[in-house]
């Protein structure tokens, strides 16, 4: 609860702009994102109404946490702002000891404030794979892999189609929860290509599968 706590002020106050915006306005540009998030996968919405309430907190300060960087693009459209900071990811394909190996990375490159904020998931779904997944306390999903030897990496990009007024789409870690819950990269990006979308991001997949090691950008 404290770490979610430390969060929702951290993202509060970057989002506001250090109190440029009311923390009402953010909260309510975080709701905003419910409606195509119920739409598309309703259970999302629900585990965060009860990560809310175990919390003590509201629907939509759990909804701001997963969306705060969709938050973001409405917020750095509307001050005409591009410094973000941004992670790296890369992916390696070759062998060791003869077999064909893979290997997935990335660093999270964010505030130092948030040093402490990530906590790591270990999930077993009734009805999709199990999966881990390092996450900042109080989301859905983040980087990480499945039991189908999946894994999703995660980097920050902008686009000028980003944060067009009145749009709004299934918030991009809520994306990342549910690529982790596929069987296969192509499975992934359909589940992507499928939801609708209103700010871009950059989501590297990798897997062994049967027919070998796979990486798709």
């Amino acid at each position: 609860g404290n770490t979610i706590e430390n969060n929702l002020a951290f993202y509060i106050d970057w989002l506001s702009k250090g109190g440029i915006l009311e923390k009402e306005h953010v909260l309510e540009l975080a709701k905003s994102f419910l409606a195509p998030l119920e739409s598309r996968f309703p259970e999302m919405v629900e585990e965060m109404d009860g990560i809310a309430r175990g919390a003590g907190r509201t629907l939509d300060e759990i909804a701001l946490i997963n969306a705060r960087t969709d938050i973001a693009a409405i917020v750095e459209r509307a001050f005409d702002l591009g410094e973000v900071p941004a992670c790296t990811a890369l992916a390696m394909r070759g062998a060791r000891r003869g077999q064909a190996a893979l290997a997935l990375g990335q660093n999270w490159d964010w505030d130092p404030k948030l040093a402490d904020a990530p906590v790591i998931l270990r999930m077993e779904p009734a009805d999709s794979p199990a999966f881990v997944s390092l996450v900042e306390a109080g989301m859905l999903g983040k980087i990480g892999f499945n039991s189908y030897r999946l894994g999703v990496c995660l980097n920050f990009l902008s686009h000028e189609s980003d944060a067009r007024p009145g749009e709004r789409g299934v918030p991009i870690h809520c994306l990342l929860r549910a690529m982790l819950g596929c069987r296969s990269i192509d499975e992934a990006v359909r589940v992507v290509r499928e939801s609708p979308r209103s700010a871009s991001a950059n989501f590297l997949l990798a897997q062994h599968g049967p027919n070998g090691p796979r990486v798709v950008d």
